[in-house]
């Protein structure tokens, strides 16, 4: 069997020193380390990659878990270290069954992510996989320069060497210094929050008014979720403390209530408000973790576009042909409630370059016949409240242009 690295959860930086390791070298089989034959040579001061010259570089990936995203190289982060290091992963992804599979076949993945570190599996990794130890020697020293010294010794096994280095890991000198790195943060999908305009929810009141906005505006989405449930509470328990700030302790020593803290009862009845108002569904109480992940990656079921109003980017991302006219800004209002009426999707942007400022609506030629609908329904209103005339011109003028567009599938 090949020997390959164990991850707990995968260190980017551990990329860099794998290659050498990997593929179909004769030596793996034996458990012994390739050499580098002149491919680079090592220095503790400066990162493998950066002294690795080689390309077409690829490496198999295993995660324990079937709702990882197996995607690369299409986001900002994977991107980077697809450039930096000339590499290309092959995710796989599966579930312990899978990864047994592979334990009684021959050849494992280059390396293997396991979310238990306590598994039987990561326990016997000394007997599969390479240490860190061994492979930053050979290959890349500079490996300890960024890996903490205190989380390598915690997860020393009994030969005193480490095999797995966690994603997530806090070392005596980050207690000491009052500066702990998160495990859990709270987030917000960044298409929907340009979308909104990019809002404050830093207090109960804004943060419900939100959760409110995505409800009406993205019906196919749950607007709140947290991690699963079903054993204890989840990311609203001790991680929702976290990120309020909660202590831990009191100024004595003595330990602190965190439980009836003021703070996070406040944010946990301002949830059970967003329950009430239907911005949490019931199955975040009952989904079990693979449940609960594969939602979060699917977006509930699919990816929703994003509708409404949005930035003039996300607009013309859609691909589906557009077209904008000028607007006064006393009728912006009124096109912004019909528009959200009849489900047209628009941009809105000011021109500051001239004073008085201009006002443009862009729309998607598809919404040509419910831009019609705005016109008469704006129209009809204007008969009744004495609207100005000149801003149903700009809309029936507006509703000709985008007509005139080429509809793009």
């Amino acid at each position: 069997m090949k020997r390959k690295l164990v991850l707990a959860t995968a260190a980017v930086l551990m990329l860099s020193i794998l290659g050498a390791c990997g593929g179909e070298n004769k030596d793996a089989a034996t458990g012994t380390l390739p050499e580098l034959d002149g491919r680079y040579e090592v220095d503790e001061n400066t990162p493998a990659y950066q002294l690795d010259t080689k390309e077409d570089n690829k490496l198999v990936w295993y995660v324990n878990a079937d709702w990882w995203n197996t995607e690369w190289g299409n986001d900002v982060v994977t991107k980077k270290i697809q450039e930096d290091l000339n590499l290309e992963i092959e995710f796989v992804t599966g579930d312990d069954t899978k990864l047994n599979t592979y334990f009684a076949g021959e050849d494992l993945p280059d390396i293997i992510t396991i979310f238990d570190a306590n598994s039987s599996i990561a326990k016997s990794a000394s007997q599969w996989a390479y240490s860190l130890n061994d492979l930053a020697e050979k290959y890349d020293p500079y490996f300890y320069q960024v890996a903490k010294e205190d989380t390598l010794n915690w997860f020393k096994m009994e030969d005193g060497k480490t095999y797995g280095y966690p994603g997530y890991s806090n070392s005596q000198e980050d207690y000491d210094s009052g500066n702990l790195n998160a495990s859990t943060a709270f987030v917000i999908r960044k298409d929907i929050y340009e979308a909104l305009g990019q809002q404050s929810m830093s207090t109960p009141e804004e943060f419900l008014d939100v959760l409110m906005q995505i409800k009406e505006q993205f019906p196919d989405v749950i607007p709140f979720g947290s991690n699963s449930m079903t054993s204890d509470e989840g990311s609203l328990g001790k991680d929702l403390q976290n990120f309020l700030g909660v202590p831990i302790e009191n100024e004595d020593g003595t330990w602190y209530d965190r439980q009836m803290d003021e703070d996070y009862l406040t944010w946990i009845k301002t949830l059970n408000q967003a329950y009430k108002n239907g911005c949490i569904s019931d199955d975040n109480f009952s989904d079990d973790g693979t449940a609960h992940e594969e939602k979060v990656k699917a977006g509930k079921g699919r990816d929703p576009a994003v509708h409404g109003k949005q930035s003039v980017k996300k607009l013309l991302g859609q691909n589906q042909g557009a077209a904008n006219a000028e607007i006064e800004k006393e009728g912006i209002k009124d096109f912004e409630r019909l528009a959200k009426k009849y489900g047209v999707d628009f941009a809105v942007r000011k021109d500051k370059t001239v004073d008085p400022p201009r006002y443009f609506v862009f729309v998607r030629a598809k919404d040509a016949d419910a831009l019609d609908a705005i016109c008469k329904e704006h129209q009809a209103r204007s008969m009744t409240k004495d609207k100005k005339p000149s801003v149903l011109a700009q809309l029936s003028k507006f509703k000709n242009l985008v007509a005139s567009v080429p509809k793009k599938i």
